[in-house]
């Protein structure tokens, strides 16, 4: 894509912080299962999957957080 904004959004590092914030957003204080959550979102997300923000809402469903961090 040519637009700069797309390149910051999916860059290793950023798509790695958002990754590590949806985890924390599911886990809470449990910062293991929310660490090994965000490899996995990542991966998913290298690979032309999902973002991590649609895998966070599809594993919490209805209990989907309001407002973000």
């Amino acid at each position: 894509m040519d637009d700069p904004n797309w390149e910051a959004y999916m860059h290793p590092s950023s798509l790695m912080q958002r990754c590590t914030k949806c985890g924390l957003q599911i886990f809470g204080p449990n910062t293991k299962y929310a660490y090994q959550w965000a490899e996995m979102a990542y991966h998913k997300a290298q690979q032309g999957g999902s973002s991590p923000e649609a895998l966070r809402d599809k594993r919490l469903g209805q209990f989907r957080p309001n407002k973000s961090l």
